[in-house]
C-alpha cells in the first residue's frame, strides 16, 4: 500500500499550513513496519526521538537525532525504530522548486558546483540548525498572526543556515540537482514506478512534467494513452505472477500496482475473458 505525504497520512501528525500550502508537520507515533511512501514535496527531516530508516536496494539509510535529511520528492520504502517505551518523533519541513530556484538566484556561485545524483543528502546537524529546530517547534504550539509570511521566512532562514555551514557545497550541489533537472526519460519513470499505485498526475510530477505534457510525450513515445498502456503492462505482469508464483489474487493485485482488488478482477476479466482465479484453475488443468 502506498501512503501519500503530506496530504494523505495515517500518522499522528500536526501540520503547519497557510492556505493550501503545507509548510511542515510534527510527527509522533510508535514504530512502524516497512511501508512505501510517496513524498509529494521535497523535504527536510529532523528526527527528535528514535530513528527513521530509508530502505534502498543497495543500502538502508539511518536518520537519527543529531543528523538532518534532505529528500527529493519521490517514492520511498521507510520504517521507524524506537527503543521500547518511547515514541518516534520528527519534524518535517517542506520546500518547493520555486523556493529553491529563488534561493539559488541569490547564490550564483552554486553554478560552478557539480550536481548531486542521489535522491537524498544526509548531514550532521550543528548548533545553529538545532536552534532553528527548537524555534520552529514553537509554531506548532499556538497560532501566530501572519503565519504564512513567517513560515516562508523560516524556510528561507533554514536554507541560509545550510548554505553557511560546513557542508554548504554539498547542500548547494543537492539543490542544483533539483532546480537544473530536465524532464526524466519516460522509460526510466515507468520502469521505476509502473507497479506502484500512483495516479497519472503523480507520474507526471515524478517525470518533471505537467499532466498535459506527460500525456503528450507518452503518446508520442509509446503510441498509446498512459492509462491503456499501464493497465496492459500491469495485467501482463499479473498473469505472469498467477502462472508462476503462489500469490493469491489480492497479493497479485497489490504487487502489480492495483489498490482495488475488485477493480483488478474486473479489468482482468474484460481483458482476458476470464477472472484471475479462473486463470489459475486453467493452468492447473493444463
Amino acid at each position: 500500500m502506498l501512503t501519500r505525504s503530506p496530504q494523505e497520512t495515517n500518522e499522528n501528525s500536526t501540520f503547519l499550513m497557510a492556505g493550501d500550502t503545507y509548510f511542515a508537520k510534527y510527527i509522533v507515533q510508535k514504530a512502524q513496519h516497512k511501508r512505501t511512501y510517496f513524498i509529494k514535496e521535497h523535504s527536510l527531516l529532523f528526527v527528535l526521538q528514535g530513528q527513521k530508516l530509508l530502505h534502498f536496494p543497495e543500502e538502508t539509510l539511518v536518520v537519527e537525532p543529531g543528523t538532518i535529511l534532505l529528500l527529493k520528492r519521490g517514492i520511498y520504502a521507510m520504517s521507524d525504530y524506537v527503543p521500547q517505551g518511547i515514541n518516534y518523533e520528527a519534524l518535517v519541513v517542506y520546500f518547493t522548486d520555486k523556493l529553491l530556484n529563488e534561493f539559488l538566484y541569490e547564490n550564483p556561485l552554486s553554478a560552478t558546483l557539480p550536481k548531486m545524483d542521489k535522491e537524498y543528502l544526509l548531514l550532521p546537524s550543528d548548533d545553529l540548525l538545532n536552534s532553528f529546530k527548537m524555534q520552529y517547534m514553537a509554531y506548532f504550539k499556538r497560532p501566530y498572526p501572519h503565519i504564512d509570511q513567517l513560515l516562508q521566512m523560516k524556510v528561507q532562514e533554514l536554507f541560509m543556515l545550510l548554505s553557511l555551514g560546513a557542508h554548504k557545497d554539498s547542500v548547494l550541489s543537492f539543490i542544483r540537482s533539483i532546480t537544473d533537472k530536465v524532464p526524466l526519460e519516460l522509460e526510466y519513470v515507468m520502469q521505476q514506478y509502473l507497479f506502484h499505485p500512483v495516479t497519472l498526475e503523480e507520474l507526471a510530477s515524478l517525470s518533471g512534467r505537467s499532466l498535459a505534457s506527460f500525456k503528450r510525450d507518452f503518446q508520442a513515445h509509446y503510441h498509446s494513452s498512459p492509462k491503456k498502456w499501464i493497465n496492459q503492462q500491469r495485467l501482463a505482469h499479473a498473469r505472469v505472477l498467477l502462472d508462476n508464483t503462489s500469490h493469491n489474487v489480492s497479493e497479485t493485485a497489490f504487487a502489480c500496482g492495483f489498490e482495488s482488488v475488485s477493480h483488478f478482477i474486473r479489468i482482468f476479466k474484460k481483458h482476458y475473458g476470464f477472472t484471475p482465479a479462473q486463470n489459475r484453475t486453467n493452468q492447473a488443468i493444463l
